[in-house]
């Protein structure tokens, strides 16, 4: 609906991208546009919301809103944008249901996989209940202990309101909670603005009248306090693996990893890979031949990159069938990721 006045169009001034951003597979789809004014919150047309607390996750009761000045048409299936114009109001859909596996596998064109991660992408709506071209950046809110909070930043989906859920930015990822509180965001709202209270009157002078001679008293010095010794911080957290980017000929693949390791971090030390490829073959079982499935297990090595915790894997050729690659990280204090990140792909 229309908005209350006063509505104030501050400029921007600059733009800042989350350096982890990945065009390939969507994540950290995030940045911050720093105003050229600052806003006035004294009034109910302009309001900050603060963030929702790292580690939130919705259940499927939860029920968000989505606002934005996007098309508004329900696109029906295979199409990819809506020819609707843009409204000139603003939109608001208060019914958009968390959809907790509809984006496991998320194909946004026959050349460009783009792959669903819980841990940093919330996945939201349903037909007809979803977001469109013109939304791209705008809140997905939701009511966290009866405050309106930041849960979601609108990404990417395929199509719009044909079916398959939209891809959010997760708020609630410590990464990207990080990111934006550390740029200015707020996770409670500011005070409201009030008027500055002008100085008081400057008091009259009057001329001090020296103090009668003292007696000297001997004050006793406290006991000397002993400084206490820094606590020594035990790097405890495995870390983690992720496949950012694979790329796949007919026998060859290689993978793009990242390895984040949790503060305190005493640094990673290694990533352990290798690739079990499954095909079908023919075996003999008291002299009777039969289909079976056969399996073959490669180590692979993972070469460091320039960037800090970057990692490539390149296979062997590979035979034709199913690959899954297992990825496993350490860090120098001996911890060790207690379940592999597996990735599976068909060749031939």
């Amino acid at each position: 609906g229309p908005l209350p006045a006063p509505i104030q169009y501050p400029g921007v001034a600059s733009l800042t991208v989350d350096p982890q951003y990945n065009a390939d597979t969507g994540a950290h789809d995030e940045a911050i546009l720093t105003l050229a004014t600052p806003l006035d919150f004294s009034g109910p047309a302009v309001q900050p919301i603060p963030l929702v607390p790292v580690g939130w996750q919705p259940t499927a009761q939860t029920r968000f809103t989505l606002s934005g000045w996007g098309k508004t048409a329900v696109n029906q299936p295979g199409e990819d944008n809506s020819s609707d114009p843009a409204p000139d109001q603003l939109q608001l859909n208060g019914n958009i249901k968390w959809s907790a596996s509809g984006c496991n596998v998320y194909v946004s064109s026959t050349t460009h996989q783009r792959i669903f991660d819980s841990s940093l992408m919330l996945c939201a709506g349903q037909a007809g209940n979803d977001a469109c071209q013109g939304d791209s950046g705008g809140p997905l809110a939701v009511q966290v202990n009866g405050v309106w909070s930041l849960a979601g930043i609108v990404s990417s989906g395929a199509g719009c309101g044909a079916g398959t859920p939209g891809l959010y930015t997760r708020v609630a990822s410590s990464a990207i909670n990080g990111f934006v509180a550390s740029r200015g965001a707020v996770n409670t709202p500011p005070d409201p603005y009030t008027p500055p209270v002008p100085d008081p009157p400057a008091p009259p002078v009057v001329t001090p009248v020296p103090p009668p001679l003292a007696v000297p008293v001997a004050i006793p010095k406290d006991p000397a306090t002993p400084i206490a010794k820094p606590t020594k911080v035990t790097d405890t957290l495995a870390p983690a693996a992720k496949i950012t980017k694979i790329r796949c000929t007919k026998t060859v693949c290689t993978l793009d990893v990242r390895v984040t390791d949790p503060s305190p971090s005493s640094g990673v030390a290694r990533l352990d890979a290798q690739v079990t490829t499954s095909y079908q073959a023919t075996c003999t079982k008291a002299g009777k031949h039969r289909a079976c499935t056969k399996r073959v297990v490669h180590k692979l090595k993972a070469t460091k990159q320039k960037a800090a915790g970057t990692y490539r894997v390149v296979t062997p050729k590979l035979r034709k069938g199913t690959q899954t690659f297992s990825l496993t990280a350490a860090d120098a204090a001996g911890n060790r990721q207690r379940k592999p990140t597996v990735l599976t792909r068909r060749l031939g």
